[in-house]
């Protein structure tokens, strides 16, 4: 039995995720970053800095001589292994945190409330103003983001923005903290202070990065409806299904799911992990190729922002930055091919987005609702 255990340890100690969900991610990202960093010299020998590619040139030239053994390039390579490894699960811990806690949770909530019909308790009107204020921000940080391309912004002008930012967060702290004091007698009762504490952080949160483009949202939300429609997200299962499974979840784990609530996806892994390594393969198969999708999309949006604070801080540092300066915002067919590629990376993650979350709702999560009722029907028969 121990070698059992052991044999399948060893088994799933490196697997096709590790590879798909870590090391490709981060070798995306390093060889991004090179690619760009390159052909920014050779478009713009005057460009200050670029940390990266001279990093590697430098190493290059220390290591790699003309005299250099065999073993020292074995070495390189290993590390770049490494390197690449390390970073995926640095850019797998940001997408799981930002897209899967932020975006799919907060934002456009998770697949069970929605194809089960479960409401949010109390907070479907903080649950809006929280997706309002979310879409709104990564609007606007992606358009300055791009705008800044075209236009030169002075770095004393980017301070004062973010001073700007910071003493409105302290106001909303300020304010948001009194008005919490002088409604303290009307939070619920039989509430951990733990949970008062998360529910201020949060309404805190709503307040800070709430945006008063009202039109701007409305229309945003028309467009996301018809994009939702098409791809056939937010659409529930069959009342006649939600009861049959209400009532099979019911037998098996002696619950219901709105008392389980987020326990209702992990209760049902676990049952078809324990029962078919089949459905368990199958289901894995599908996690691996969403959670690729979501890596990708973000290592790839992670080098897109790289490049452009590359840019902006090469704009702002020495003197010798002014004829970079007037390079980079002139109209040579080669410098508009730079800038529309690092635009295309953008693009390029927004489309693996969309691909995580159609393949994270549509497949796995209602494959794995299928498979539970499937093989309970099964079991009890």
């Amino acid at each position: 039995m121990n070698q059992e255990i052991s044999n399948k340890e060893m088994r799933l100690s490196f697997n096709t995720y590790d590879f798909l969900g870590y090391f490709v991610p981060g070798a995306v990202f390093l060889t991004i970053i090179l690619v760009f960093e390159y052909y920014l010299q050779k478009i713009f020998p005057s460009i200050p800095l670029k940390p990266i590619y001279s990093f590697i040139i430098n190493m290059k030239f220390y290591f790699l001589g003309d005299e250099s053994h065999w073993s020292l390039e074995i070495i390189i390579i290993v590390l770049f292994i490494i390197v690449c490894y390390s970073l995926g699960h640095i850019i797998a811990s940001l997408a799981a945190f930002f897209i899967d806690r932020v975006l799919s949770g907060s934002c456009l909530r998770y697949p069970y409330l929605i194809l089960f019909n479960i409401s949010e308790k109390n907070s479907a009107p903080n649950r809006l103003r929280l997706k309002s204020g979310i879409i709104n921000f990564i609007i606007f940080l992606n358009i300055f983001l791009v705008f800044s391309l075209f236009c030169y912004i002075p770095l004393f002008i980017s301070i004062i923005v973010i001073g700007i930012m910071i003493f409105y967060l302290f106001k909303k702290l300020i304010n948001y903290s009194k008005t919490i004091n002088d409604n303290k007698d009307k939070l619920p009762p039989n509430h951990s202070s733990n949970y008062n504490k998360r529910k201020r952080i949060k309404l805190l949160f709503i307040k800070v990065i709430k945006c008063p483009f009202v039109p701007l949202l409305k229309r945003l939300d028309n467009f996301t409806h018809i994009f939702k429609t098409f791809l056939g997200i937010y659409r529930p299962f069959s009342d006649d299904f939600i009861i049959k499974f209400k009532n099979e979840y019911k037998r098996v784990f002696e619950s219901d799911i709105e008392d389980d609530r987020v326990n209702v996806y992990w209760f049902v892994r676990n049952y078809i992990s324990d029962k078919s390594s089949f459905f368990n393969g199958l289901l894995t198969n599908w996690f691996n190729l969403y959670s690729y999708a979501r890596n990708i999309s973000t290592s790839i949006y992670l080098s897109f922002v790289y490049l452009i604070l590359l840019i902006k801080i090469n704009l702002n540092i020495n003197k010798s930055s002014d004829r970079f300066m007037i390079e980079f915002f002139s109209n040579e067919y080669k410098i508009i091919i730079i800038k529309i590629l690092i635009i295309l990376l953008l693009i390029s993650s927004l489309i693996l987005l969309l691909r995580y979350y159609y393949l994270y709702f549509t497949y796995y999560n209602k494959y794995l609702f299928r498979t539970f009722y499937y093989l309970s029907k099964q079991s009890k028969s």
